[in-house]
């Protein structure tokens, strides 16, 4: 059992019940033999991290900017599992950089903190740039048709349809609403009454 380490070249370490010196041999043979014992247990955990991530248990990463080179069908994927795991609904937000009434959108958010912290308690949000690029087109069509942009499609935590909002619908005297949008969250959510929330 050791008692001390050697420190500053003044004293040697000593078995405990023996007053013999360990040479730097045995601590050498010690650290090389630890090394990849802890090397293993830390590239399990960052396997298991990974593993977790991509199935959306732990560590989802929200995609929360317009970027026509990702995948669409993978993010859209993502995010259904996360709200699964959740108790949430998936808002696919349609629209992209180049567009003013998104930047309107993301004002508003912005605006009413609340609002947002609202959102994100009912719903996973993923945006999704517009026009949809090569094959992210086959991603939407079971969704049906982009109505104009900004446009809201909710998903269940199984990735179905549960209803088509476009957005212009929420605006009033010429900006979006947060009372319209609001409604519309409630009426959207889990547990949600599922009504036409611009009326």
């Amino acid at each position: 059992m050791l008692l001390s380490c050697r420190v500053g070249g003044i004293t040697s370490a000593h078995h405990f019940f023996e007053d013999k010196p360990i040479g730097c041999d045995v601590r050498r043979r010690l650290v090389l033999a630890v090394i990849p014992l802890a090397m293993t247990c830390i590239c399990s955990l960052a396997q298991s991290s990974r593993s977790a991530s991509a199935i959306g248990i732990e560590g989802h990463t929200p995609v929360h900017a317009f970027d026509a080179k990702r995948d669409v069908a993978a993010d859209i994927a993502a995010a259904v599992a996360e709200a699964r795991q959740t108790d949430r609904r998936v808002i696919v937000y349609v629209g992209g950089d180049w567009c003013a009434y998104c930047g309107q959108m993301d004002d508003l958010f912005r605006r009413n903190p609340d609002l947002l912290s609202f959102r994100e308690a009912g719903f996973v949000t993923v945006y999704v740039h517009y026009p949809f690029a090569g094959h992210n087109g086959e991603a939407f069509k079971k969704y049906g048709k982009v109505l104009g942009v900004p446009h809201y499609f909710v998903l269940d935590g199984d990735g179905a349809l549960v209803h088509s909002q476009h957005l212009l619908d929420l605006r009033a005297d010429g900006d979006y609403s947060a009372e319209l949008m609001r409604r519309f969250l409630e009426a959207w959510r889990p547990g949600g009454r599922g009504v036409d929330a611009s009326k």
